[in-house]
């Protein structure tokens, strides 16, 4: 039963005088209210508890959710949202306390951070969107013809476990900042390499493992060794394709290129959807993760990705992406130059 506030005062005056819980109960009649003598005496055990005339008996270990540890995780969770509790629990500061995922779980959602999986489109700048749309109105005017002339190249990281997703915490009521919309591969107990690899309209040309990191030199290397060979670039009948990484967005290889007279198709940056190999890639870590169980080693994940990648199954989608490019320029335009469904 819920006592009014007129009630619950007529309650505590007759107790302060004295008056006993039967006698309380009897005279509360006058006022509407039935209680019996133990609702009474609880009722004014708990205001006294209230108002401090009698400490409670407290029970279990004492709290180590101090009001630092607090203020140490909020501020550790808003300078980085993707942080999970766990993350959290092996902190330096919060592993020497007896203190459980579990508790960081619930003061966190207490201060309002939920947990949500991002979105699976990737970030793109106002620059670069509107590098993106630009570049797109130059490409539509491409004919078929001019676009199976393009070789297109990329890096990939293949590992036999499926990639995972990442979580980021972001208050209720507020939109998910837009540095938090891309993918983050996320493998567990797999083994990894890093590998790249060019395509044309004929299907699959090369597939190369990179041992280590990539710099600009080796790079360099790498395209003497695969690209050059290769008759369409011999025949100055192709276009070569390479984004904007770090490595490929050198004076020392801009130079090598100009030097070797390789035909280079401008990309706009931040543009993964217009690269068919990326499809390749998706294609080519699918075959890794159905035949997981038997990958047990780099050289395993080496001899089914080059599987994967000269098969026919890729042949087959390369020639379809590259039917269809003309859609997909289509679709950036319509998308104004912002990320598309490829």
């Amino acid at each position: 039963m819920v006592l009014t506030e007129k009630q619950l005062g007529v309650l505590i005056a007759l107790k302060k005088e004295g008056l006993s819980g039967y006698l309380v109960s009897q005279r509360l009649k006058e006022h509407g209210v039935t209680m019996t003598i133990q609702g009474v005496n609880k009722v004014y055990k708990k205001f006294l508890e209230f108002k401090g005339q009698q400490q409670p008996n407290k029970r279990g270990r004492q709290s180590q959710l101090t009001e630092d540890v607090k203020r140490y995780l909020k501020q550790e969770v808003q300078k980085d949202k993707s942080l999970t509790a766990v993350d959290l629990f092996r902190r330096p500061f919060i592993s020497q306390l007896n203190l459980s995922v579990r508790t960081i779980q619930r003061y966190l959602l207490q201060l309002g951070f939920k947990c949500k999986t991002t979105p699976t489109k990737n970030y793109i700048s106002s620059t670069n969107i509107s590098l993106r749309y630009e570049w797109g109105l130059t490409m539509n005017k491409w004919r078929p013809a001019e676009i199976n002339t393009i070789i297109f190249s990329d890096e990939s990281k293949l590992f036999s476990q499926k990639q995972g997703r990442m979580l980021v915490r972001y208050l209720k009521g507020r939109k998910l900042h837009p540095r938090y919309f891309k993918r983050r591969e996320m493998y567990h107990g797999g083994k990894e390499i890093m590998v790249w690899g060019c395509i044309s309209y004929n299907g699959p040309l090369r597939l190369v493992r990179i041992n280590g990191t990539l710099t600009a030199q080796s790079y360099i290397q790498l395209l003497e060794e695969n690209l050059i060979p290769i008759p369409e670039i011999q025949n100055k009948t192709a276009i070569f394709q390479q984004d904007n990484c770090k490595a490929h967005d050198n004076k020392d290889v801009a130079s090598f290129l100009k030097k070797t007279k390789i035909k280079q198709l401008k990309w706009p940056s931040q543009s993964p959807d217009m690269n068919i190999i990326e499809n390749l890639w998706a294609y080519v870590k699918n075959y890794l993760h159905d035949n997981k169980e038997k990958i047990s080693s780099k050289e395993d994940v080496w001899k089914f990705a080059q599987r994967a990648f000269f098969s026919e199954g890729s042949t087959t989608l390369i020639r379809t992406m590259y039917d269809n490019y003309s859609k997909r320029i289509e679709c950036l335009l319509k998308e104004e130059g912002k990320i598309t469904k490829y």
